[in-house]
């Protein structure tokens, strides 16, 4: 009984860690799709977005939605 519950065990952890391969890998292709497509801002955007975003939330103000650009 005690190996069966292993078992069933290591099968949900392997089926989940697969599934979480899959979501990383359909991730990186939608921003390597992004990125091929022109749908990308550079760092110092972004580093000025996170910097206000930070400073709004420091006051309590809600953060401006990213540019879908």
């Amino acid at each position: 009984m005690f190996y069966h519950q292993i078992s069933i065990l290591l099968a949900s952890v392997l089926e989940w860690e697969t599934q979480d391969s899959v979501e990383a890998i359909a991730g990186i292709q939608q921003g390597l799709d992004d990125f091929n497509a022109g749908k990308f801002r550079s760092f110092d955007e972004y580093a000025a977005e996170q910097r206000q975003n930070s400073s709004q939330q420091a006051v309590g103000e809600k953060p401006e939605e990213p540019n879908a650009t």
